[in-house]
């Protein structure tokens, strides 16, 4: 008989700036800086139905999590950071949570994640 688990996520969107320093030739105009809205979900394995996780918590855990790089203009600049080195940024400030799953889409298209067990 399959198991379950019960999870909760959140979806967030910040802007921010990256860029791919050693990008292959054919796709060099990832080395300049560019913009994108970063979609963020996070995703964890709670023990219960009940709220042992607030969602409205969640959020507020992961935008302070990624204050520090905020500028004045609001604009989140991660520099060389990619999207699963963001993904692992956040899941870093969960451990202990228990399994979680970090995924971060450039415009809601394409991007990367990682999924981390207790």
């Amino acid at each position: 008989m399959p198991s379950s688990h019960n999870v909760v996520f959140v979806r967030l969107q910040v802007i921010g700036m990256h860029h791919w320093a050693n990008a292959p030739e054919r796709q060099a105009f990832l080395r300049v800086s560019h913009r994108h809205t970063f979609t963020i979900e996070v995703t964890l394995t709670v023990p219960h139905g009940d709220r042992a996780v607030e969602c409205f918590d969640l959020v507020d855990r992961v935008t302070k999590r990624l204050e520090q790089f905020r500028d004045r203009d609001g604009v989140h600049q991660f520099g060389h950071m990619s999207c699963e080195n963001i993904a692992e940024f956040i899941a870093q400030d969960l451990e202990g949570v228990g399994h979680r799953g970090v995924s971060v889409l450039e415009d809601g298209m394409q991007g990367g994640g990682v999924w981390q067990y207790a």
